[in-house]
């Protein structure tokens, strides 16, 4: 993944490649910083290891604390990428645990329902629009998500999100659900006019590239002024007392969860193993 990851940037070039068997065997200075912080973070959490898309994380922590500059790379910047990807994990790691993606209570099906809770309370209107021609909320906000939109937007526009996520602290996933939510209300109308499956995909898949990040996250602030950014987790705890009262009514042998079935679990192995 190391060659990979931002190939066009000139932070990450590596001017003599060698290879061998198709594999590089020679890195940039970046690129082996890049590769001694994923080794150092793999060896520290043996019980998650290297998960694709960690990269593309330490990637932009790299940038951030080098200026952007490769001869501003050193052991300080790698430790400070290294410790500050560490605080991540402890918000998203659950998203790149394997053993939790099929836990309603944490993990990847979890962080994909409290998205959807999120969405259908925000904008009723795009969320019945979407469900109607099937585009779950897997196929293209799971990799918004686990990739804190790293991949959505070009690097000094994704360092500006990472600046308003990071500015609420402990509630940065709360904030990253809200500007999740506000990308899908910011092309609300151009969604509300497509009429299939493929071309909403297309446009969620590979967001368009003319929307300003300064009007997402006004819209994700008004969102957040208007229901306060606690919101999501007051929705949660509705579902869960709403699931409760009709624990006796389920079926023996159901589980919670279980709409999501053999569509969320084909789904999902795709998108585990898309090429970052």
């Amino acid at each position: 993944d190391i060659p990979r990851t931002l190939p066009t940037l000139h932070f990450f070039a590596c001017d003599d490649v060698d290879s061998r068997n198709g594999m590089p065997t020679t890195f940039s200075p970046t690129q082996q910083s890049l590769r001694r912080v994923l080794y150092t973070v793999t060896t520290l959490n043996k019980g998650l290891g290297y998960v694709q898309g960690m990269n593309e994380l330490v990637a932009h922590l790299l940038i951030a604390f080098a200026g952007g500059k490769q001869e501003n790379i050193n052991d300080v910047v790698e430790a400070e990428s290294m410790f500050a990807f560490q605080i991540l994990l402890g918000h998203l790691g659950d998203n790149f645990c394997r053993a939790l993606d099929f836990d309603k209570d944490a993990g990847v099906t979890s962080t994909i329902r409290s998205y959807t809770l999120l969405l259908e309370h925000c904008d009723p209107a795009v969320f019945e629009h979407l469900s109607h021609y099937k585009v779950h909320a897997e196929f293209y906000a799971f990799r918004w998500i686990t990739l804190l939109l790293s991949q959505e937007f070009q690097t000094p526009d994704v360092l500006c999100l990472w600046d308003f996520f990071f500015s609420f602290g402990k509630r940065l996933t709360d904030a990253l659900f809200f500007t999740t939510v506000a990308m899908i209300i910011a092309i609300r109308e151009e969604l509300l006019e497509m009429n299939s499956m493929s071309s909403l995909l297309v446009t969620l898949q590979h967001y368009p590239e003319d929307k300003q990040i300064r009007e997402i996250i006004d819209i994700a602030n008004s969102l957040i002024w208007k229901y306060g950014i606690e919101q999501l987790e007051t929705l949660r705890d509705d579902e869960r007392a709403s699931s409760a009262d009709v624990t006796e009514e389920v079926p023996e042998g159901s589980s919670v969860g279980q709409r999501f079935g053999k569509m969320f679990t084909k789904a999902l192995g795709s998108l585990r193993r898309q090429p970052q």
